[in-house]
């Protein structure tokens, strides 16, 4: 049988990686200031993933606070939050292999494919898990979205 998330252990992960991604946004805004004169290039490519992991960061915390309460609601916000989440690793991805090149910067492109695979998971549970909560809760699931041809 498959492992699929639960409720709480999707708390726990946004909550986790959450915290532990801004205290590790501290230590890069640590370690960003004391580098010498850079081009504008590679200052953008530093602070651009130090800014949005912080930023989501804090949205994860706050995915993780309140959960419960978006569940039955669709948690739509918080899967919008992980499709920038998803955009923003391709950006930081893309972004350190442009200034490191494709050779140092080739775990950058590893990590960024693990990280999206992850974000993709996440963004798959959450949709199932509001569609657990909301049958639970007797509200009827929306219709399909029109397509326009």
């Amino acid at each position: 049988m498959a492992m699929k998330e639960t409720e709480k252990s999707l708390r726990a992960y946004f909550l986790v990686m959450g915290g532990i991604s801004i205290l590790a946004t501290f230590f890069r805004i640590h370690i960003a200031s004391n580098s010498v004169d850079v081009s504008v290039a590679w200052t953008l490519a530093t602070y651009i993933p130090i800014f949005s992991g912080f930023i989501l960061s804090v949205a994860f915390v706050v995915a993780g606070l309140k959960l419960k309460a978006a569940l039955p609601t669709g948690a739509r916000w918080i899967k919008t939050m992980l499709v920038w989440s998803g955009a923003m690793i391709f950006v930081n991805g893309a972004l350190a292999t442009s200034i490191l090149g494709t050779h140092r910067g080739s775990g950058s492109i590893t990590s960024a494919a693990i990280s999206l695979a992850i974000t993709i998971y996440l963004h798959r549970s959450i949709a199932r898990l509001a569609a657990d909560a909301a049958a639970r809760e007797g509200i009827p699931t929306p219709p399909p979205a029109a397509k326009v041809v």
